[in-house]
This record gives C-alpha cells, structure tokens and sequence, in this order.
C-alpha cells in the first residue's frame, strides 16, 4: 500500500471519528487530542505486519512509547484510552487483553523536617523592615494555614476567650474555616493588634 493511500485512509477515519465524537458532544479538546493520538496510532499500524492482532498493534504502539519517547504515565493513559475508544466506538470492536509495558510514575522521596531542624527555622527566620514575618511564619507553622492566609486575617476573625478560635474567610475554594488560637501566639496577635 502506498503512502498516498494510506494517508487517505488515515485521514477517512478521523473523520469518521469527529463524526463520532460529535455525536457523543466531547469537548473540543478532547477530540482533538483523542484524534492526535489516534492519527499516530494508525500511522504506526501501518508498519505492523498484517499477521498481527490490533491488540498486539497496540501494545507494540504503547510500549514503543514508554521505551522510546519515554512518555509521561498520564500521556501513555490518553493515548491507550483514545485508541481504545476508537476501536470501541468507532469501528464497533472490543479490545480484548492488552499487556504493553507501560510507563511508570517517578518514586518520590518525601522528607519532613525533624522537630530541631522546624524550632531552627523558627528561630532563623527575622522580620525585615517594620513586617512581622517571623510571627507570620509562626502562624503558618502552629495552625498548618496556606500561605496567604495569615495575610488576609483581620481583628474580628479572631476569638480571644476560651476556647481561643481563629476564623479563616474566603480561603482554598472559597471556603471558611476555623482554627484554634494557639496560646503561645495570643500574646503575638495583642501586639500586633496594637500595632494594627
């Protein structure tokens, strides 16, 4: 088969696919990428003996990918999810076992500050200029607030009688929250109130 006919052939069936998608109403996006991966998929079928089964086409495609391209876990997940659907929903045939060697999440080494290592970064960290930035850290680290949070606080989101609360407004998602004042920060915040 000549690449000419190939290329009609290729380009026959992503229509039929946009066709396909747009009956289903996926998002623009989606059909573009699903059509990306399967335009390359196709391409690679090509070069496969005809001998061998689009199960094995695809497993040869997707381990291609993991060895060769050294593709990201999700990308490989895309590409094995379009080109399943492209069988499934538009060429109405199921894929059966599909065993390709598939690309692996990085392992990542998580380290938490020992107990000595957080009390010296507290200690370390020193205001600059007139801003209290080693009480806000101190905040950051008592209460676990994200970052902006100890920044947008204001006098009436705090609750000096027991039991001491700090009101968080508006933080992630636009949610409220409420913490508990610690004691060792009560006096910080009546400084810093007066100071406000």
């Amino acid at each position: 088969m000549n690449s000419e006919i190939r290329a009609n052939n290729v380009e026959a069936l992503i229509v039929k696919c946009r066709g396909v998608m747009a009956r289903q109403d996926k998002a623009w996006s989606t059909e573009d990428q699903y059509c990306g991966y399967i335009r390359q998929f196709l391409w690679f079928a090509f070069t496969q003996p005809k001998s061998l089964s689009s199960e094995k086409k695809l497993e040869n495609w997707l381990t291609k990918m993991a060895v060769e391209k050294d593709v990201a876990v999700s990308t490989q997940n895309v590409a094995f999810n379009a080109v399943r659907w492209f069988y499934q929903d538009v060429m109405g045939q199921q894929l059966k076992n599909v065993d390709a060697l598939r690309a692996t999440r990085p392992v990542r080494v998580r380290h938490a500050p020992t107990i000595d290592e957080t009390f010296r970064l507290l200690e370390d960290v020193r205001d600059v200029g007139n801003y209290p930035t080693n009480f806000i850290v101190q905040i950051l680290y008592a209460r676990g607030l994200r970052l902006c949070e100890p920044l947008d606080l204001r006098i009436k989101d705090l609750k000096f009688e027991e039991p001491r609360k700090i009101f968080i407004m508006g933080g992630k998602f636009r949610k409220d929250r409420v913490v508990n004042l610690p004691e060792s920060l009560v006096e910080q915040f009546q400084r810093q109130i007066i100071v406000a």
